[in-house]
């Protein structure tokens, strides 16, 4: 599992991209968005993996996947969905070690999302 600090990282030409789209700052509004969705997406996961309650969190996993990818969270996007293919697997272990991951990571990713 990569470490906590690549699970940080964003990717500035997904952020340049973003930024040169429109006179608004449309990147801050995703970032923002991601924030709460994100915070709740870990909650349900969280919630969902305690039950072993394997679509469900499969679902949540598939939609902050790509809201990851959409704010440059890149190497956080693609640990969800290493997270996606073990509850689809049924790999209960596993799923909570990498989601164990992904919340250690989360805060750091947000404050480089918001330095952005």
């Amino acid at each position: 599992m990569p470490e906590s600090d690549s699970l940080c990282e964003v990717d500035r030409k997904v952020v340049a991209e973003i930024r040169g789209v429109g006179t608004v700052d449309l990147y801050s509004r995703l970032v923002e968005l991601f924030r709460t969705g994100s915070s709740e997406a870990l909650a349900q996961l969280r919630a969902a993996l305690e039950t072993s309650a394997f679509p469900p969190a499969r679902a949540v996993c598939h939609r902050l996947k790509s809201s990851a990818a959409n704010v440059g969270a890149l190497a956080f996007s693609r640990q969800v969905g290493l997270l996606e293919q073990r509850c689809v697997e049924g790999d209960l272990a596993r799923a909570q070690d990498l989601l164990e991951g992904l919340q250690a990571a989360h805060t750091g990713l947000m404050r480089k999302l918001a330095l952005s």
